[in-house]
This record gives structure tokens, sequence and C-alpha cells, in this order.
């Protein structure tokens, strides 16, 4: 069968509006489309460009990574590296990059939007814990902060701020660590 075979039983299955059905067959038919195109998407996903997964893709495709004219009119981001046995200075390093990129202000509501934000990454990556040093245990991350709105096209929500860390953690032996991922997101309240 061609693609536009399969497209239009597909369609034709789900309903005219493409979201008839259950869920779980939405998302299996969709990625069936996207397989036959080629991998390219045929439906503009509306949650497609999320503050979450924008950071998280900065992250995941290192240099490959490139914003879209979409992401950079709506999105602020800043990357970058740290290492330590100590929080405080993983949260240094976060909140440094952040103030000296433009990224947040160092306004309260803004400091403390990116500080919840920076804990409930740090949660992920600690499994819930935030010690790290007095535990035996060392972190390698990369980060990167994004402020703009929950996702594109979302003006009614005002700004906020997504904190994205991946890279690894163990013990301070060389061969002892693995791989982490926290992400943590917060509203700015303008």
């Amino acid at each position: 069968m061609s693609y536009s075979t399969y497209e239009s039983l597909i369609w034709g299955f789900l309903g005219p509006d493409q979201n008839t059905g259950s869920t779980l067959l939405y998302s299996i038919f969709h990625s069936l489309l996207v397989h036959l195109k080629g991998g390219q998407t045929l439906v503009q996903d509306v949650y497609n460009d999320t503050i979450g997964k924008i950071a998280l893709r900065i992250l995941l495709d290192g240099d490959n990574w490139h914003p879209s004219d979409t992401c950079s009119r709506h999105f602020s981001f800043v990357t970058g590296h740290v290492g330590s046995m100590n929080v405080e200075k993983i949260i240094a390093a976060i909140e440094t990059a952040s103030r000296r990129e433009g990224v947040v202000s160092k306004e309260y509501p803004e400091d403390h939007a990116l500080w919840h934000a920076i804990f409930e990454a740090l949660h992920g990556v600690g499994r819930g814990q935030l010690a790290l040093g007095t535990i035996l245990r060392t972190a390698g991350l990369r980060f990167s902060v994004v402020r703009g709105p929950r996702y594109v096209g979302d003006q009614t929500q005002g700004q906020w701020l997504a904190v994205a860390l991946y890279g690894y953690i163990g013990g301070p032996i060389k061969g002892n660590e693995h791989e982490c991922v926290g992400l943590g997101v917060s509203h700015l309240g303008h």
C-alpha cells in the first residue's frame, strides 16, 4: 500500500477530527504515519515544543540541537557543565550562568522560581535525595535553563522556567557511576 492509502485508512478510522478513539490508538497510528512519512511529523502536536521538552532536548541532543525559529522566538536558554560532590556548587553554577546570560534576574520572584526548578531537577538526579558528598556520591552534569511559555502558543499562563540536568552520578571512584536525569519546571508568575 502507498503512504496515502495508509493515511486514508488511519484518518478514516480515527474520524474527521483526528482525535476519535482512544489516546493509545491515536498514538500508535500517529507513530505509524510518522514512520511511513520517513520520520517527518504529519500533524503539528500542540505540545511538541513544551518548555520541559526543550530543556531536555538541549541536553540529550548536545551540540546537534539547533533551535527552530519558533523555538528561538519564544524561549531563551543557557547551558553549562558542572561537576562536584557538593550540591551547593551545582546550584551556584546553574544560578550564576542563568543570571549572567539574562535568563533570570535577581528579582525575588525569578530567583525563587529558579530555586524551585533547580531543587526539583536535583531530586530527579539524586533519586529524591539532595545529598552528594555527605554520602560519598559525586556528580558530573550538564545543565540547561529555559525561560518561556509552557508551550509554544500559550500566552495565557505567563512565563515559566525549566531546569534540566543530565550526566553521571555515583561513588567517587571512576567506573562506579551511572546516568541520571532530572527536570524541574516552575512558574514565574508574570
